[in-house]
């Protein structure tokens, strides 16, 4: 659009107060891409239906690309009629931010995140694709919660991994679970919704 210019080097789009006005400048893109993380073990980069990068782990029975595939490729979160549009500048709270999917979406739109990720594995990913795709032109950036949101007041709790390794579907809540009986599980840390949202500031909530 005509608020945004674009690095003919590596095709990002940046908003006119980003430091690509300036013709003299390097395209910060650019930059970042020099200093991009490395893949993570166990992992891939999967290049989105809008141009951007995520890492996700190899292993198919994980579905990350799955998920990719809804919150970015669908839009799966993104509602604008109603109001539930991701535009820069804004703080979004990401609760079970899973891989950093969406998380990746509203960096690469200019908006910060507060991203909230129990699973230590899902945090691991999560923090590289946080580092991968902070967007420079309006200074977005992400703060990532190693912890597990619950509707109680304590400070761990047991997290129910999926026993096929859907990583999606692990869960804090033994009701919402099927009756295997073999979902490992681990203790994690937690904190209720309600201190989450003392604690920071944000303009629109994913959970």
């Amino acid at each position: 659009g005509e608020d945004r210019l674009r690095c003919e080097a590596c095709l990002s789009y940046c908003h006119v107060f980003c430091a690509l006005a300036n013709p003299e400048a390097t395209c910060p893109t650019c930059a970042r891409a020099a200093r991009a993380p490395a893949c993570p073990a166990g992992a891939r980069r999967v290049v989105s239906a809008r141009g951007f990068a995520v890492f996700a782990r190899s292993d198919a029975r994980c579905r990350d690309e799955t998920i990719v595939r809804e919150v970015v490729g669908d839009g799966a979160y993104e509602r604008p009629a109603m109001g539930f549009e991701v535009v820069p500048g804004e703080t979004w709270l990401d609760v079970g931010a899973h891989i950093g999917v969406f998380s990746s979406l509203c960096l690469q739109a200019g908006a910060d995140v507060v991203a909230v990720e129990p699973d230590a594995d899902n945090f691991r990913l999560l923090l590289a694709n946080g580092a991968a795709n902070a967007v420079h032109d309006a200074g977005a950036e992400v703060k990532a919660l190693n912890v597990a949101v619950t509707d109680r007041k304590e400070d761990y709790t047991t997290l129910y991994r999926h026993p096929r390794g859907i990583a999606f579907r692990h869960s804090t809540e033994r009701r919402l679970i099927s009756r295997e009986p073999d979902w490992p599980t681990a203790a994690v840390a937690a904190t209720s919704l309600q201190r989450l949202i003392d604690a920071v500031s944000y303009t629109h909530l994913r959970a």
